[in-house]
């Protein structure tokens, strides 16, 4: 393979890196708005957990799911290519055959980088989505036992009253 088939190659590597991170990120979104509704959640759950602790599961894996958020949002610096001012300068200064291996460089050092950067935010994702499968469930169930202990202390409520 010539230096102007591998310049291709990593030229479509790094233009797919990109694309890929740019969809990674936009599924963050989701996850994102779900977040607040679990706030919301949580919020109405704490303000039972005076009387009843049927939150605090919930509440840990609220606390986990916004950690992998956190994390997917935050800390992941992409390589990219110098500017095409810096490309054309350095070219002016360079054979053909330094200038080619120049560009060959810059790709795979993109390439590896963000490679690595789109791995970890795809396992936080993955992590997200089974935080927030955990979660939803430990919501639910903290909110009907909510609701059951509210019935039984009414119907006991009730009870007391008649005799």
């Amino acid at each position: 393979m010539d230096n102007k088939q591998r310049i291709e190659l990593y030229k479509n590597i790094y233009n797919n890196q990109i694309t890929r991170k740019d969809a990674l990120k936009g599924k963050l979104l989701f996850p994102s708005g779900i977040l607040l509704l679990f706030m919301s959640l949580a919020n109405y759950i704490f303000s039972f957990l005076s009387k009843e602790p049927n939150g605090v599961v919930g509440l840990f894996l609220l606390i986990s799911f916004s950690f992998f958020i956190f994390k997917s949002w935050k800390g992941y610096e992409y390589a990219y290519l110098p500017k095409s001012e810096e490309i054309e300068d350095y070219h002016d200064k360079v054979t053909e055959d330094q200038f080619e291996t120049f560009l060959i460089n810059k790709y795979t050092e993109s390439n590896d980088k963000n490679f690595k950067h789109n791995k970890e935010l795809r396992e936080n994702l993955l992590k997200i989505q089974k935080q927030l499968i955990h979660a939803l469930i430990a919501g639910i169930i903290s909110v009907f036992l909510i609701h059951i202990d509210k019935f039984i202390f009414h119907s006991v409520n009730i009870i007391n009253s008649i005799h």
